[in-house]
């Protein structure tokens, strides 16, 4: 985003105009990111239509450049998760910020203010079934500071729906620095595992446990089955132990300290 004569001191009105770089790095700066984070703001709620999602109305700054998503729909992938990504190309002069939708997190943290490349950020993890979206989790905004001086600071409640496998799910509820498992969920067919079972997801990034160490997520079923999940830090989730039949319901719970 470049803005033209705009300035802080100008007794005629055009003096010390800020360049599109310096603008850029004036983000940085004041809001304590980096080029490996991101700010994001829905004024108006992105909505899901089948497996097309629109953002009506939202507000990026990706390595300090600031634009907006207006009526803007990108097509998902069925059956899978996908990474939404905020992609800045500055040598592109006709078109230099677009939306992909990616099978992984690519993001790279590049200095597009002093080096070429294009700078991507994943913003979104969404998940699908055939038709429609299931879950939207969006990434987490961080930023730095060397000292930080408040009265109070309030901590947001924050939730999402993880996959547990064979039509099961949890919900993730973060608070103070804790990952709440809880709810209850039926199989959609028989579940079981010998030496533990890689259910291909990922817990998102905010509310996996701390570097280094595990979390357990106990599954009991009113038929008195028992099966366990091992999530590590980089966010992968295993079955590691029991099994769970179709027919029955099941209480799933557990506690962890976030990364």
């Amino acid at each position: 985003m470049a803005i033209k004569n705009y300035t802080f001191l100008s007794p005629s009105g055009t003096e010390f105009p800020v360049s599109a770089t310096a603008d850029r790095r004036l983000y940085l700066m004041l809001s304590g990111m980096d080029y490996s984070t991101f700010k994001i703001a829905h004024w108006v709620s992105p909505t899901n239509t089948g497996l097309n999602r629109i953002y009506t109305d939202t507000s990026l700054v990706v390595a300090g450049a600031y634009f907006e998503l207006k009526a803007h729909t990108v097509t998902l992938n069925a059956n899978i998760t996908n990474f939404v990504h905020a992609n800045i190309d500055l040598s592109n002069i006709t078109n230099p910020v677009f939306i992909t939708i990616e099978n992984k997190d690519n993001s790279n943290a590049i200095d597009i203010n002093t080096k070429a490349g294009i700078v991507k950020r994943c913003i979104e993890i969404v998940i699908t079934n055939g038709t429609n979206v299931i879950t939207t989790t969006q990434k987490a905004q961080k930023v730095t500071f060397d000292v930080l001086e408040a009265n109070t600071i309030i901590q947001p409640v924050e939730s999402t729906i993880i996959d547990l496998g064979w039509g099961m799910s949890v919900t993730l509820t973060k608070k103070n620095g804790m990952i709440f498992a809880s709810g209850t969920t039926t199989p959609s067919s028989n579940a079981g595992a010998t030496g533990g079972f890689n259910i291909g997801v990922k817990v998102p990034e905010g509310f996996r446990p701390r570097q280094n160490n595990q979390a357990i997520i106990k599954v009991q079923g009113n038929n008195n089955q028992w099966a366990s999940y091992l999530i590590e830090s980089d966010g992968n989730v295993r079955l590691v132990s029991g099994g769970m039949n179709i027919g029955y319901t099941f209480h799933v719970s557990g506690a962890w300290v976030a990364e």
